[in-house]
């Protein structure tokens, strides 16, 4: 499972969200020298059901970045590899939960933060990742602490849901996705919040299949992910 692909010389420091497009490449090239075969979710799904000779590996794509078509999308096809991108329509429409390019804009503009009494130091690239890690493993750990994050964040002039927009698949983006023959599109809930602080009725509202997944996009719209228990994903 993948999110973002990126430039080689990008830096992020929510890294583990971010997979340089070489090392994808490097990655699909490593996999076919060793006899992987690359086959799409449904054939991945058949063969657990029905176990064959031969090694395989199927690729996702979690939320919908606008990078999954300009960046992943030619590495993929290069390879011959199939893959499926679980869209979170809320990042079409601003509507996504995703506090986490706020907390990354955050620590990749200042020098040291303060979360929740504890202060951290993120003055150059490695600490930067560091921070975001420890950050996002604190909100894991205690869910409540959010509030308080995106709060830190709002107060330093970051609006996510412009973060959002501008890393999301906008609709024509999606509907030339998914009219390449590689590519499956699946749901991946509206705003990406964690689903098991939901109400069942925010749930079921979270697992429908958005508007904004026009006619075009449908045609490839194969199956559903959840995130998981988690605060991201």
């Amino acid at each position: 499972m993948l999110h973002s692909v990126v430039d080689d010389d990008a830096f992020y420091p929510e890294a583990m969200l971010r997979c340089p497009a070489g090392r994808l490449d490097w990655i699909l090239r490593w996999l076919k020298a060793n006899g992987v075969a690359f086959v799409s979710l449904d054939e991945a799904i058949s063969r657990l059901a029905d176990p064959r000779p031969g090694l395989f590996a199927a690729f996702t794509f979690d939320d919908g970045y606008r990078d999954n078509l300009t960046h992943a999308l030619p590495v993929m096809e290069r390879h011959n590899a199939p893959f499926t991108v679980f869209v979170t329509t809320g990042m079409m429409t601003g509507e996504i939960d995703a506090w986490w390019f706020g907390l990354s804009r955050l620590i990749a503009t200042r020098n040291s933060i303060e979360v929740a009494g504890e202060h951290f130091d993120c003055f150059d690239e490695a600490s930067k990742k560091r921070t975001f890690l420890a950050v996002e493993s604190m909100i894991h750990g205690n869910y409540a602490l959010l509030s308080s994050v995106k709060k830190l964040i709002a107060a330093n002039g970051i609006h996510c849901t412009a973060l959002a927009l501008r890393e999301g698949l906008n609709r024509d983006g999606l509907r030339d996705l998914a009219s390449h023959p590689p590519v499956t599109i699946g749901g991946h809930t509206t705003t990406h919040i964690n689903l098991a602080q939901a109400s069942a009725a925010e749930v079921d509202k979270e697992m429908r299949v958005s508007e904004c997944c026009d006619d075009t996009a449908r045609q490839s719209l194969r199956r559903a992910s959840s995130p998981p228990p988690r605060a991201s994903a």
